[in-house]
């Protein structure tokens, strides 16, 4: 109604007892419920980073850098996005010493790894090594991204969908031919 309203900022006091020093990457509000990520200082050095869950006024963690979920450490959080109950985000981690780099999907008990760096993406581009954190699109029953094959800046990339069971579909990859393109670039 052309009122703006603050829902969460670095003045709001998080989880933690401390004032949150930056959020960044939240979703549309879902079933009354937004979802952000928020780095909250302790010292310096010192921080955690999270996601984070605003319902009702009230600011909730979800997962954050501090603690172990199901065997995994994350370190870092890309954009989430929330579909009624469920949030699909990509996300470095540690599991067994190892750091990752994947997509996870929340239904609030359930934590998924739709798709890590162990997994080849289909097609010819290799492992998946990351995705650029504003590519996802959810709609509740599938998880587009843009997957990156490698780690290096300039590595290959492609459109992929991933069901809710983790199973992939390239849509299209940089080895692709451009339909008509006379020049027939890729």
């Amino acid at each position: 109604a052309g009122v703006l309203t603050n829902l969460v900022y670095t003045n709001t006091v998080a989880p933690t007892g401390a004032r949150f020093h930056t959020v960044h990457f939240t979703t549309d509000e879902t079933s009354g419920v937004v979802n952000f990520v928020g780095e909250v200082l302790f010292g310096f050095p010192g921080s955690i980073y999270g996601l984070f869950q605003l319902t009702n006024g009230n600011v909730t963690t979800v997962f954050d850098t501090a603690n172990t979920y199901f065997g995994d450490t994350f370190s870092g959080f890309g954009y989430p996005v929330r579909v009624g109950s469920e949030i699909v985000w990509g996300s470095q981690y540690f599991t067994n010493g190892v750091q990752k780099t994947g997509i996870f999907r929340w239904n609030g008990s359930t934590l998924t790894t739709l798709v890590n760096s162990d997994v080849d993406l289909p097609g010819s581009l290799g492992n998946y090594g990351g995705s650029p954190e504003y590519s996802f699109k959810f709609d509740g029953q599938t998880v587009a991204f843009i997957g990156v094959a490698g780690i290096a800046a300039n590595s290959p990339r492609g459109v992929y969908r991933s069901d809710l069971n983790g199973t992939l579909t390239k849509v299209v990859d940089v080895n692709d031919v451009i339909p008509g393109d006379p020049l027939n670039r890729t």
